[in-house]
């Protein structure tokens, strides 16, 4: 008897111990995701599973990946197919597909054998995975693929059936699409509106769709009229009012009745813009008016487009920009420009690159061996050598270049940084918010960052302070 109560109290001790150990030990997380949704996956003992942010266990690691909870459901992998589970962990779509996403609105779009279905949060199917490939929208007719042909649903009604090569979009209420290897429009009905004769279309703009037909472009309209003759080798869009357009290796403008408007005597133009248009006349570069003529001298080894009263124009390779008198206002030294906006140019000279403003006074110096796009708070990253740091638009270091790898920006406006080989965030001032001491580091959501040290993974809040051992 006495044999028996001491096996029985050996057995509840090895339990008590057990339950204490599990209760003061938190589980080793192997790797961690972002949180989403107020819940990360975590891997625990080969296993994936999620936790809250007190570092509760919510849903048992039982699966062999996981991905980010969308809502209310999230797409796990078990046995190398993938379903999805709600947050109590219930399983909503089976793990049967090779892929699945979310698709919004509670919808998962999911892959199997390389057909794609539509799946509702109750894993009831809205499309069967029969589809080579779809659009789904309530409210509007979208394009799928069924057996190698295209069709038109509107939700998961077929409105037109599969039967055409390709389609695109329906764009002023016609769809081009291609019947053998012609293209033609249908309505949305399905009606053929405008007949399967062309090499190529583009979409309607305007009333009209430029076409080619044995060779040549044209424009027709809505009815299929051809208002504007389909002899041009090349015709481009209309741009303030006139197209260009090629015949016979030369290039010339019509207006929009078809009418031959400049003469085709340039070598290449690529459009009006600012009521002028660069081209290419005898080798050289300039630029012409609506009237035809010369305002500008063809004197340029290339020249694009005016936008806000500049032309980007090169001289013996190098590029600046000229005014619409054709005076030089910023000197062609530079081997790229790029307008960024809030009246900055970014440059590269001689392969270093800076800002200057629509003067050509610098704002930051071509210095840097890379040089960022401002964000919305005035500021970027850029390298020098090999180490990062934070500048203003106005050209102030905030940060000087100390850092082996970052990013910007996280939540709270925080900036992911790595220094001797160690991860860590600085706010935008360059003050350490969190020390460069993980191994890796996964950016802040929902208020938490994944993070690793001595090859175990832990979360971490805004402050640094360890939430989740």
């Amino acid at each position: 008897m006495k044999k028996e109560r001491w096996i029985l109290l050996i057995g509840l001790l090895v339990v008590t111990v057990f339950f204490i150990r599990e209760w003061v030990e938190p589980p080793i997380l192997e790797n961690a995701k972002m949180f989403s949704s107020g819940l990360a996956g975590v891997k625990i003992e080969g296993k994936y599973g999620f936790i809250d942010k007190t570092g509760k266990v919510i849903i048992k690691p039982k699966y062999d990946d996981v991905s980010y909870f969308y809502g209310a459901f999230v797409p796990v992998k078990i046995d190398g197919k993938w379903g999805c589970i709600d947050k109590k962990g219930n399983m909503i779509i089976e793990p049967k597909y090779d892929d699945v996403w979310s698709y919004g609105d509670g919808l998962f779009k999911v892959r199997e054998k390389m057909k794609y279905g539509l799946v509702d949060s109750q894993g009831k199917y809205i499309l069967e995975p029969i589809y080579d490939d779809f659009n789904y929208d309530t409210d509007d007719l979208s394009p799928f693929k069924l057996k190698g042909k295209y069709g038109f649903m509107k939700g998961k009604k077929i409105v037109i059936a599969p039967q055409f090569n390709r389609a695109s979009a329906f764009v002023e209420g016609l769809s081009a699409v291609m019947v053998g290897s012609r293209w033609g429009f249908i309505d949305t009905t399905g009606n053929v509106e405008i007949e399967p004769i062309y090499g190529s279309v583009n979409s309607f703009s305007n009333g009209l769709a430029q076409v080619m037909i044995n060779g040549k472009e044209g424009m027709i309209d809505q009815t299929g009229k051809m208002v504007i003759e389909a002899k041009y080798d090349t015709l481009y869009s209309f741009r303030e009012g006139l197209a260009a357009v090629e015949v016979s290796k030369k290039w010339g403008y019509i207006d929009t009745s078809g009418k031959l408007f400049i003469k085709p005597i340039y070598t290449f133009t690529s459009g009006f813009e600012e009521g002028l248009a660069p081209v290419l006349l005898e080798g050289k570069w300039g630029y012409i008016d609506k009237g035809g003529k010369m305002v500008i001298p063809a004197k340029f080894n290339w020249a694009q487009g005016f936008r806000n009263s500049l032309g980007e124009v090169n001289v013996d390779g190098k590029w600046g920009y000229i005014n619409r008198l054709g005076e030089i206002v910023i000197e062609p030294k530079y081997n790229e420009l790029m307008d960024a906006g809030n009246s900055l140019i970014r440059v590269d000279l001689d392969y270093k690159w800076g800002y200057i403003d629509k003067t050509g006074k610098n704002i930051i110096e071509p210095i840097y061996d890379e040089i960022g796009c401002f964000d919305k708070l005035g500021l970027t990253k850029m390298r020098l050598g090999d180490l990062w740091g934070i500048i203003d638009d106005k050209g102030t270091i905030i940060v000087p270049p100390k850092y082996e790898e970052m990013e910007l920006f996280y939540e709270g406006e925080l900036v992911l940084v790595k220094e001797n080989g160690k991860y860590g965030m600085i706010d935008t001032s360059g003050k350490k918010i969190i020390e460069p001491i993980y191994d890796e580091m996964i950016p802040f959501n929902d208020g938490l960052a994944a993070v690793k040290a001595d090859g175990r993974w832990m979360y971490i809040d805004q402050t640094g302070k360890v939430l989740i051992p």
